[in-house]
């Protein structure tokens, strides 16, 4: 096991990029060399092959069965499973991101102090938040794969872009030992 010294918890329903985006703003790495040095190609990420998602989970030291929930992943090309259904690839492919921002808000006042992305807003079927029952909404779209799927960097940029003269540390609840 190669567990990183920087290293943060998953949560539950957190999609593998989103997990990895974490690590790597956590330990101040660019995400795309961070996935170089870690040896997990995002292409196999994104797809959910599980030697890559084994990767992660070494250097987290979440589970993998953790991951793999919460992961879509290609089982034959253009066949994808996720949560115990079948999808064609369509159902995933997309440049945006979509969320429930107030599922980000829920994170960032629970003491988790970042926002997460879920799995299941990645299935284009869902339009719909199952925890809060509102619609999901577009947080972002980029082209390009490495800063798409940046999502710890992206959400920082959405929560200062939403709340201006904040920062993320003061969305944050304060601890005992912050008072």
């Amino acid at each position: 096991m190669s567990l990183l010294a920087l290293t943060v918890p998953i949560s539950r329903g957190e999609v593998a990029f989103s997990l990895v985006s974490r690590l790597a703003y956590r330990n101040r790495v660019p995400i795309s060399e961070f996935l170089v040095e870690m040896g997990i190609p995002l292409p196999r990420l994104l797809i959910g092959e599980e030697r890559a998602l084994a990767r992660l989970a070494d250097i987290s030291g979440t589970s993998l069965e953790d991951l793999c929930r919460s992961t879509p992943r290609e089982i034959r090309a253009g066949n994808w499973s996720f949560l115990g259904e079948s999808f064609t690839a369509e159902a995933f492919r997309s440049t945006c991101v979509r969320g429930c921002r107030a599922c980000l808000r829920d994170d960032m006042n629970n003491g988790f102090g970042e926002g997460i992305i879920r799995g299941i807003w990645m299935l284009d079927l869902v339009r719909i938040c199952p925890q809060h029952g509102t619609r999901l909404e577009p947080l972002w779209q980029i082209y390009d794969r490495f800063d798409r799927h940046d999502s710890a960097v992206r959400l920082q940029k959405l929560w200062k872009a939403e709340l201006p003269g904040k920062t993320v540390e003061d969305l944050a609840e304060s601890t005992k030992l912050d008072q």
